[in-house]
């Protein structure tokens, strides 16, 4: 088993802490590059496109004890609507009464709706104040730096400013081990990687993104204390100088932000 004092030394190793100076917030998205931006143009063949996003539900994502809870949809405004208001509106209420009242007495319909959710519940690239740990994220910044407000530094919306487009490297592990899908808490060493971009000709370069396919469960590419040669995590994949995790998730990477969050 390996020790907290093990796991110490790997990431004082392997960490990027002030490899791009010490205000950066990037981490390795910083080996995106120009140049990586004209070759992933480049890989272009058949114009497919292939959804990665998670569908809202309200049962699958996150079981019921878990303290994140599952998408709730709610209904503002339905077609069952329009008779009660137009009946019982008028006279009652404000603003927002009068703007819908005023809509309702038109020939003009419409339905709208919320989802009350949290971000982990959909498709999204976690930013490096996500997670961290003895109190000290990326670069050195303290924990204290996200609060109730969100994150003062290494935000999400360092990445939005950033954007990420790159090659994309899909390690599909379910196919080479032969079965549909990987089971929970199965674990991806970096021999295993090795092995199965081996097996599908694929080679890692520098500023790479991907994630690993085939999994139904959050799986986290594990690290070898044992030989030190990678850690896969939060973003990281040092000696390949990868842009992105490997990592098998049932929200797998995208560029969504809505405001600056962890």
């Amino acid at each position: 088993m390996t020790t907290l004092t093990e796991f110490r030394k790997v990431g004082d190793k392997l960490r990027n802490w002030g490899r791009w100076g010490e205000d950066n917030q990037l981490g390795t998205l910083n080996f995106i590059e120009s140049a990586k931006l004209v070759e992933s143009a480049s890989l272009v063949r058949k114009g497919a496109i292939f959804p990665l996003g998670v569908d809202f539900n309200a049962e699958l994502i996150w079981p019921q004890d878990n303290f994140r809870r599952n998408p709730v949809h709610v209904m503002t405004v339905d077609g069952a609507d329009a008779a009660t208001m137009a009946e019982f509106l008028p006279g009652y209420g404000g603003p927002t009464e009068k703007q819908l009242l005023d809509i309702w007495q038109t020939p003009f319909r419409f339905a709208d709706d919320m989802i009350i959710m949290p971000l982990q519940c959909g498709t999204q690239w976690d930013a490096l104040s996500h997670a961290w740990y003895e109190d000290l994220m990326y670069n050195g910044v303290p924990g204290s730096a996200v609060s109730s407000r969100g994150a003062a530094r290494n935000s999400i919306d360092q990445v939005d400013v950033k954007g990420v487009v790159a090659r994309g490297v899909l390690l599909d592990a379910a196919r080479h081990k032969g079965v549909a899908h990987l089971t929970p808490n199965s674990a991806l060493l970096p021999d295993d990687l090795d092995e199965i971009a081996a097996a599908q000709g694929v080679e890692i370069r520098s500023g790479d993104t991907g994630p690993a396919g085939g999994a139904a469960v959050t799986t986290w590419a594990a690290f070898s204390a044992r030989t030190g040669r990678r850690y896969f995590a939060a973003s990281r994949s040092v000696e390949r100088d990868a842009a992105s995790a490997v990592q098998l998730s049932v929200t797998p990477p995208s560029t969504t932000r809505v405001w600056p969050r962890t």
